[in-house]
C-alpha cells in the first residue's frame, strides 16, 4: 500500500469477495458434480472442508484438497516475500 495508494480501499472488498466465494455454509456435497472443479480451486475450500468434518463431524476430508491448500499458501508466502524485498529499498523515499 505503500507504493499504490489505492490497494487500501480495495483490499477489504476483495476480502469480503473472498469470504462470500468460500463454502462457509455451503458443503462440497451440496454443489453439483459438474462444478466442484471451479469450487475447489478457491484455496480454502479444503481446509473448510476439514474444519467441518473436525468439528461438526459432517463432510470430506480430501487429501488432494489439503495439500493445494497449503501449496498455494506457501506459494503465495514466497512470492509475496520476494516482491516485499524487492521493494523494500524505495519504501522510504515513498514515505
Amino acid at each position: 500500500m505503500v507504493t499504490y495508494r489505492d490497494l487500501q480501499y480495495v483490499i477489504p472488498y476483495f476480502t469480503q469477495l473472498l469470504m462470500y466465494a468460500s463454502p462457509v455454509a455451503l458443503t462440497v456435497s451440496a454443489v453439483p458434480t459438474r462444478f466442484r472443479v471451479f469450487f475447489f480451486l478457491n484455496p480454502l475450500t479444503g481446509l473448510l472442508e476439514a474444519f467441518r468434518w473436525a468439528i461438526v463431524g459432517r463432510g470430506t476430508v480430501s487429501g488432494i484438497a489439503i495439500a493445494y491448500s497449503v501449496v498455494v499458501t506457501v506459494l503465495a508466502f514466497i512470492l509475496g516475500a520476494f516482491a516485499f524485498k524487492r521493494m523494500e529499498r524505495s519504501f522510504a523515499d515513498v514515505i
